[in-house]
Protein backbone atom coordinates (compact mmCIF):
# COMPACT_ATOMS: atom_id res chain seq x y z
CA UNK A 1 0.00 0.00 0.00
CA UNK A 2 1.40 2.93 -0.94
CA UNK A 3 2.43 6.40 1.92
CA UNK A 4 0.05 7.98 -0.65
CA UNK A 5 -2.79 6.68 0.23
CA UNK A 6 -4.09 9.08 2.81
CA UNK A 7 -3.48 11.60 0.90
CA UNK A 8 -5.47 10.41 -1.91
CA UNK A 9 -8.05 9.60 0.24
CA UNK A 10 -8.12 13.56 1.39
CA UNK A 11 -8.13 14.67 -2.35
CA UNK A 12 -11.25 12.73 -3.05
CA UNK A 13 -12.91 13.70 -0.17
CA UNK A 14 -11.78 17.60 -1.04
CA UNK A 15 -13.07 17.04 -4.90
CA UNK A 16 -16.64 15.67 -3.84
CA UNK A 17 -17.11 18.51 -1.72
CA UNK A 18 -16.26 21.61 -3.56
CA UNK A 19 -17.09 19.80 -7.12
CA UNK A 20 -13.92 21.65 -8.68
CA UNK A 21 -10.49 20.80 -10.01
CA UNK A 22 -8.17 23.48 -10.89
CA UNK A 23 -10.96 25.65 -11.54
CA UNK A 24 -12.88 22.80 -13.86
CA UNK A 25 -16.34 22.49 -12.12
CA UNK A 26 -16.99 18.51 -12.15
CA UNK A 27 -20.25 17.76 -12.41
CA UNK A 28 -22.55 15.10 -10.73
CA UNK A 29 -21.63 11.29 -12.30
CA UNK A 30 -17.69 12.63 -13.07
CA UNK A 31 -15.67 10.37 -12.52
CA UNK A 32 -12.06 11.40 -10.68
CA UNK A 33 -8.71 9.33 -10.60
CA UNK A 34 -6.53 9.99 -7.77
CA UNK A 35 -3.15 9.00 -7.19
CA UNK A 36 -0.03 10.01 -5.80
CA UNK A 37 -2.35 12.95 -4.06
CA UNK A 38 -2.70 14.38 -7.35
CA UNK A 39 -6.25 13.95 -10.53
CA UNK A 40 -4.38 11.83 -12.73
CA UNK A 41 -7.60 12.17 -15.01
CA UNK A 42 -11.46 12.60 -15.02
CA UNK A 43 -13.85 10.81 -17.28
CA UNK A 44 -17.14 10.45 -17.66
CA UNK A 45 -17.51 6.73 -16.86
CA UNK A 46 -15.53 4.27 -13.93
CA UNK A 47 -13.85 2.63 -16.90
CA UNK A 48 -12.20 6.12 -18.27
CA UNK A 49 -11.26 7.17 -15.43
CA UNK A 50 -9.32 3.34 -14.22
CA UNK A 51 -7.93 3.54 -17.55
CA UNK A 52 -6.21 7.33 -16.14
CA UNK A 53 -4.99 5.15 -13.40
CA UNK A 54 -3.89 2.27 -15.33
CA UNK A 55 -2.00 4.63 -18.01
CA UNK A 56 0.18 6.11 -14.66
CA UNK A 57 1.79 2.90 -13.98
CA UNK A 58 1.04 2.51 -10.31
CA UNK A 59 1.43 -0.88 -8.56
CA UNK A 60 -1.87 -2.58 -8.19
CA UNK A 61 -4.38 -1.47 -5.33
CA UNK A 62 -2.70 2.36 -5.66
CA UNK A 63 -4.90 5.13 -6.42
CA UNK A 64 -8.50 5.71 -6.51
CA UNK A 65 -11.34 6.66 -8.32
CA UNK A 66 -14.38 8.88 -6.71
CA UNK A 67 -17.56 9.95 -8.06
CA UNK A 68 -18.76 13.44 -7.99
CA UNK A 69 -22.24 13.01 -6.52
CA UNK A 70 -25.19 15.30 -6.31
CA UNK A 71 -25.51 18.42 -4.28
CA UNK A 72 -29.15 17.11 -3.05
CA UNK A 73 -29.59 14.48 -0.90
CA UNK A 74 -31.23 11.39 -2.61
CA UNK A 75 -34.48 10.61 -0.86
CA UNK A 76 -37.76 8.26 -1.40
CA UNK A 77 -40.71 9.42 -0.10
CA UNK A 78 -43.29 7.07 0.84
CA UNK A 79 -46.93 7.47 -0.11
CA UNK A 80 -50.58 7.01 2.14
Amino acid sequence: MSPELPADDDLARRLCERKSFNGRPLAPGDFVAVAGGRVVGVGSTFEEADAWLAASALPEGDGIVCQIGNAEADMIRRGS
